[in-house]
């Protein structure tokens, strides 16, 4: 017993030896060690960390799709209903008979969206020759400042030339939807007057191949009635 502890402390004592001669090519290994050990640390701390922020970065971009799809879905969009001369009916042998149409244009917007608009103001104009430019001359609407409930529709007479001659009606409403935001709507529709009387509900108007088509959104309603672009 008494050998083996004499050679177990002679294996210490020359380990320590060994030890103390290269204890700075230890040391030297033990920093690079360490500072291999950082480094690998520090990379992954940084991949990590990259992660966290692409998740976040697709994080906020869902979340803003979601915002945006649920404004689109969820805000007003107004736009024309319809666009008639109003039928004149007469009884005749005790029956009723279309004699004529109404000279006073009728035109009717909707909302169509699932909030309501709000401060929804009408400019209107008409011409016997077909428009190059759809300028209103007017400078106050026809109509302003309406609120619309959702499927609420809003009708106004127009003058306009008679409705046995060819002539474009054009125009644009102005409005603003439950986030604040302006939007402009405009229209121009073609009349062409009927070969004879049609039949009850038959339309004389037609879209114009330009100026029907919404613009937006805009931060003010003076924006969206400087607009000028077709």
């Amino acid at each position: 017993m008494a050998a083996f502890l004499d050679n177990l402390t002679h294996i210490w004592c020359a380990f320590v030896d060994v030890l103390d001669q290269h204890a700075g090519a230890i040391t030297a290994i033990a920093t690079v060690v360490i500072a291999a050990f950082t480094i690998a640390l520090a990379w992954s701390t940084k991949k990590l960390w990259n992660s966290a922020e692409k998740q976040a970065g697709i994080s906020n971009r869902t979340l803003n799709h979601m915002e945006d799809t649920a404004r689109k879905e969820l805000r007003a969009y107004v736009a024309v209903e319809h666009i008639w001369f109003p039928p004149v009916i007469r009884m005749a042998g005790g029956q009723e008979a279309r004699v004529n149409y109404s000279s006073y244009l009728q035109l009717k917007i909707k909302n169509y969206g699932k909030t309501p608009c709000f401060n929804t103001s009408i400019f209107c104009a008409n011409s016997t020759n077909e428009p190059s430019i759809f300028t209103i001359v007017e400078p106050e609407p026809l109509v302003g400042k309406q609120m619309l409930h959702p499927d609420m529709g809003y009708q106004l007479g127009i003058a306009s030339p008679n409705w046995t001659q060819i002539f474009w009606v054009w125009g644009h409403f102005i409005y603003q939807d439950n986030y604040d935001r302006w939007w402009r709507t405009n229209f121009c529709y073609a009349h062409q007057p009927p070969q004879s009387m049609a039949p009850l509900g038959d339309d004389l108007f037609t879209p114009y191949s330009m100026h029907n088509n919404e613009k937006g959104p805009f931060d003010s309603e003076a924006d969206a009635i400087k607009c000028t672009e077709i």
